[in-house]
């Protein structure tokens, strides 16, 4: 009689500690769910950042540009007041 109630003590006992199939499964479907909505927000990120870098490469095209202008205007003075001086 006690080794029969033993056995039922134990098994509920590991029973009652082991996860169902379901519940695993829904915490693996959870997990995924976290995991995609994070990529998801690493893609869109990603995405705004080679934007922002885009920008940011024309921004530096028209800085160089303009440097250039300011060169040759400065070039273009000091040639029209060494002709100046020269009359």
């Amino acid at each position: 009689m006690i080794g029969k109630l033993a056995a039922v003590a134990l098994f509920a006992t590991l029973s009652a500690g082991c996860a169902t199939k379901g519940y695993v499964n829904e915490q693996v479907a959870q997990a995924k769910s976290a995991a995609d909505s994070a990529q998801a927000t690493a893609n869109a990120a990603a995405s705004k950042a080679d934007a922002a870098g885009a920008t940011a490469n024309e921004a530096l095209a028209a800085a160089k540009a303009a440097q250039q202008c300011c060169v040759d205007t400065n070039e273009k003075i000091d040639r029209m007041f060494k002709k100046s001086m020269l009359k």
